[in-house]
């Protein structure tokens, strides 16, 4: 039957499909696959399946499986390039972190004698990846690429983005550059200069920044392309190195403003890049909009650590930076250790007319002991969470994120809740605290049905000996019903530290959902996030995702997320666990939900060695 559809009107259905539905749609018959190859290989994503091979790619088995079938015509079809691997462990030098077996057999080139052997692997591991990718690159047509993205956490290899590279060379078009690579190898940086051969990016991220190679590269490619920037994010490695990296960034020459502002950025993401008290938001950033009466920006997101920064800085520049316009709609902060981190509540009232989401995370150190001898960072609520009222606007704001305890944060919504339209709600803590804890099955357990196990695994939670990173010798039951363990501590308005036990943890939060989607709580809310969901499943059972429950008079719930369930477990009458990889889970909502319950991550993906 379908294969007599149109073929335009086919491919402008199979278009609004998920990556999945779509596959499953090629498979009908052989006539629907071929007129769907276009789409299925528009955004090819290749991998390595282990942190510890990372030059294990599975381009090999790509080329094997499509041997019948010429990759050239398929790959030819390719807009989107994706090169990714897990980051969950190996945090720093992770080019050391690659399999010898393919090394082994490379050629050994000429001009060897006297090299080091960490320098020789390093280039041997460099060189296979290399000949992985060349492998792609035959197959791609002529300046057909829209994005390119480097995930794979390491030195990005000689011939890519270089100067005379494939990607600089034969794809100056591109759209969206991505990387994340590793600032902490001391190769860094080596192939990287020929970013600013790029004049049509929109979108530039990039995470793992340290070396002084990288910021002249980010340097001149930000220049290259500032008239046309819309989004921006920056990741350093180490604060160390950002005061002076920041003025290389944006040009910032003897107290002046190099002329290439950015006129149509409208998202900026900086991550370890403090601002530094020499430079004074008027002459720096505020000059963005120089070329415009309104400054386009909409997104601002900054994490910063003054204590590891040890500059002694004050919120004073990002402060004013933030009062210097009007029209922002996302505010994402992250601040530890600033001495006066109720300013901001003054920022946030400044843009209440316009702010439609708003992640607030405040660290602090804090006395662990009773002579305050020790002192130990941890999350604290806000001082002025209980005054909500006079800072947002509930009938604008339509994601809100605080660190708080559900109770704390109940008692402050209640007033409001009436004229609220929070649609997602976030109540946030740094996963790393909680790293021994598995918090889906905590709170699965506490709602005392006799089905948990059967629910934990319906809902596709990986169970501990599934992740890499996970704790297999912790005893996640003896944690669930033992009262006495205790690990979370939230500091509240007060002062008074709260000590909570797992069980009691969990129980506060169901308390809280079920406020929260009952009658008299927030009457928009689709969406209640608990936990750490920074850098995708990073933290994975350190996070708990649940969404309100339709039933047979409203719009159900769809079908998909019942089929991937195979059942639908009763949790509550008002909501139900969900997936934040379930595209149906942010449905019809106004802000993008799994960007922001991502936004500033506690910690970055690359770490410095030496913190």
């Amino acid at each position: 039957m379908l294969e007599i559809v149109p073929c335009e009107i086919l491919l402008d259905v199979a278009d609004l499909l998920p990556p999945d539905d779509l596959r499953s749609l090629s498979q009908v018959c052989s006539t629907i696959n071929a007129a769907l190859v276009p789409l299925i290989y528009r955004t090819v994503t290749f991998r390595a399946a282990s942190e510890w091979a990372l030059n294990v790619l599975d381009i090999d088995s790509f080329f094997r499986n499509h041997a019948h079938s010429q990759p050239l015509s398929y790959l030819h079809h390719t807009r989107d390039l994706n090169i990714q691997a897990p980051i969950y462990i190996a945090r720093f030098n992770r080019c050391v972190h690659h399999s010898t077996f393919r090394t082994s057999g490379l050629r050994e080139a000429s001009s060897t004698l006297g090299t080091s052997d960490e320098a020789k692997a390093h280039r041997h591991f460099l060189d296979d990846i290399s000949e992985q990718m060349h492998l792609i690159f035959a197959c791609l047509k002529e300046n057909s690429l829209r994005s390119f993205q480097w995930h794979l956490g390491t030195c990005v290899p000689p011939g890519i983005l270089d100067e005379n590279g494939y990607i600089c060379r034969h794809h100056k078009g591109l759209r969206k550059l991505s990387l994340i690579t590793d600032g902490s190898c001391p190769q860094a940086g080596d192939a990287l200069d020929g970013l600013s051969e790029f004049s049509s990016l929109k979108i530039l991220e990039w995470e793992g920044i340290q070396q002084p190679a990288e910021a002249d590269s980010l340097r001149r490619c930000i220049r290259q392309n500032a008239a046309h920037l819309t989004n921006l994010s920056i990741g350093f490695v180490s604060f160390t190195d950002a005061p002076d990296l920041f003025d290389e960034i944006f040009g910032q020459q003897s107290g002046m403003c190099h002329s290439s502002a950015l006129p149509s950025l409208s998202s900026l993401a900086l991550c370890k890049v403090p601002f530094p008290q020499t430079l004074h938001p008027s002459l720096a950033l505020s000059s963005l909009s120089r070329s415009q009466d309104k400054l386009q920006l909409t997104l601002f997101e900054f994490a910063c650590d003054n204590l590891l920064n040890g500059f002694g800085e004050d919120l004073t520049p990002v402060v004013s930076f933030l009062a210097s316009f009007k029209g922002l709609r996302h505010l994402y902060l992250k601040l530890s250790n600033f001495e006066e981190p109720s300013r901001v509540e003054s920022v946030i009232r400044h843009h209440q007319s316009t702010l439609e989401s708003l992640s607030y995370h405040e660290r602090r150190l804090v006395p662990i002991d009773d002579e305050g001898l020790f002192e130990e960072e941890r999350d604290v609520s806000p001082q002025w969470i209980c005054d909500q009222r006079n800072i947002w606007n509930p009938s604008c704001l339509s994601a809100l994120g605080l660190c708080s305890s559900p109770p704390v944060l109940r008692l402050c919504l209640e007033p409001l809740a009436r004229h609220s339209i929070i649609e997602i709600l976030h109540i946030r803590f740094t996963g790393s605290e909680r790293f021994h804890r598995d918090i889906p099955l905590e709170i699965i357990t506490r709602l005392g049905t006799k089905q948990s196990r059967d629910i934990y695994q319906d809902y596709g939670i990986e169970s501990a000996g599934q992740r890499p990173f996970s704790n297999s010798w912790s005893d996640l039951t003896s944690i669930v019903n033992d009262g006495s363990t205790s690990t979370p501590t939230w500091e509240t308005p007060d002062g008074v530290d709260k000590t909570l036990s797992a069980s009691s943890e969990a129980e506060e939060f169901l308390s809280f959902a079920e406020w929260a989607f009952g009658p008299t709580g927030l009457p928009k809310l689709q969406v209640l996030a608990f936990g750490d969901f920074s850098h995708k499943d990073q933290f994975q059972k350190q996070q708990f995702l649940t969404r309100r429950r339709f039933y047979e008079k409203e719009r159900r719930y769809n079908d998909y997320q019942r089929g991937a369930c195979g059942r639908e477990p009763n949790l509550s009458p008002s909501f139900h666990a969900a997936n934040p990889a379930d595209i149906s889970t942010w449905e019809d909502l106004r802000v993008d939900g799994a960007r922001f319950l991502s936004a500033c991550p506690a910690i970055g993906l690359i770490e410095s060695p030496y913190e």
